[in-house]
């Protein structure tokens, strides 16, 4: 097949990450790869990195950008693509706009997908309701985000398929050496080390994590928190956690690695991976944490309920709940048994339900039932 992603983000996070791998991976099966990205983004200077998958970079101005719709428009008939796949919000509608401007010329169409990948409602606007009504069907990355879909563009469930994100289980998997994993990161040998590798942000939950950890300080003595990441549009929160931690007394006990690009190794160093967030569309945090073997608390909300079972593979804890998390950390961290129970469980779910080869081969198979319809 002959394909066409649209990414139109700046930066390179787990949304840019999929991309990168599904179209590698679809590339690897022998179909061909055409990605449509904005000039200078991230994104753009990673794929110089793989020559196999063609580049193409269009404005994205804005969600209504009539020049892209023709560069996209000029891009499909050139190429004859048969699939195009949005993958930002502003992507769904520059790729809706040019599968209608192609209907009206009489053009051969490709087929079109969106992915929702975020856990926000869709514009419930009548007008941006008929554009996206161009799809030939929406991936949700959860049922919680299949809902949200359905119930904004007032559609039947079966026009929204639940296909999960992936870990890659070759790149993240269980270490035997914390003690080389804390020294790379300066981080204390003897302590107890629960930690967040998340964006900076007040919807992460990092300030309740804060107050649990605080509660939890004459428990377990040697306790200490591993926030990293960093906040988008500057350090406000940032600051204002930093502050909250020495109202605390936790200033020496709080460590800011900031943007991690060795992340299983930062996992290896850790005892508790913790996901407070106030929501969630999916967490490719949980997996990576379940493929390394590291024990999860996490909120129970939205796509991290699809990855996490209660007292299964995590501990799961009602959304802002300071109390119900901080006893929930202190029960992982005081019972040895509890935590190679939900590691054991944990790597089990991963390898039978989110391998990359599986996951993507959903995609592969939406494409072709459709095309062959």
């Amino acid at each position: 097949m002959r394909l066409l992603h649209l990414s139109s983000g700046k930066d390179f996070g787990g949304g840019e990450r999929h991309v990168l791998e599904l179209t590698r991976t679809l590339a690897a099966r022998g179909h061909t790869l055409h990605l449509a990205v904005r000039p200078q983004s991230q994104l753009q200077e990673v794929l110089t990195q793989f020559p196999h998958l063609h580049v193409h970079t269009f404005g994205f101005r804005n969600a209504l950008d009539l020049l892209t719709v023709k560069d996209l428009c000029r891009l499909i008939t050139d190429q004859q693509i048969e699939v195009i796949h949005a993958h930002y919000g502003r992507d769904y509608t520059l790729a809706a706009l040019a599968v209608r401007w192609l209907r009206r010329t009489g053009a051969s169409l490709p087929a079109f997908f969106f992915t929702r990948h975020h856990y926000l409602p869709l514009s419930t606007n009548l007008a941006y309701r008929w554009l996206l009504s161009a799809a030939d069907g929406v991936i949700a990355v959860s049922r919680s985000v299949q809902t949200t879909v359905c119930q904004s563009l007032n559609w039947p469930v079966e026009r929204v398929r639940v296909i999960p994100n992936w870990v890659d289980t070759a790149k993240f998997q269980p270490s035997n050496d914390q003690s080389q994993a804390r020294r790379q990161f300066g981080l204390p040998q003897t302590a107890k080390l629960v930690g967040v590798i998340n964006q900076i942000a007040p919807e992460k939950g990092q300030a309740e994590l804060l107050e649990a950890i605080s509660r939890l300080t004459h428990h377990v003595p040697d306790l200490h928190l591993v926030l990293a990441g960093k906040e988008h549009g500057g350090d406000r929160f940032t600051q204002s956690l930093k502050e909250m931690a020495a109202r605390f007394g936790l200033t020496e006990r709080v460590h800011w690695p900031g943007f991690v690009t060795d992340v299983p190794q930062l996992l290896a160093a850790l005892d508790v991976v913790a996901i407070p967030s106030w929501n969630e569309a999916f967490s490719l945090s949980a997996l990576e944490a379940l493929a390394t073997g590291v024990p999860v608390v996490a909120s129970q909300v939205g796509g991290l309920c699809d990855i996490l079972t209660q007292n299964q593979t995590a501990l799961l804890v009602p959304p802002r709940n300071v109390e119900a998390l901080a006893l929930a950390i202190q029960q992982l961290l005081e019972s040895v048994e509890l935590r190679n129970r939900l590691r054991k469980a944990g790597l089990e779910r991963v390898h039978t339900f989110f391998s990359r080869e599986a996951i993507v081969t959903q995609v592969e198979q939406l494409y072709t039932d459709t095309l062959r319809k």
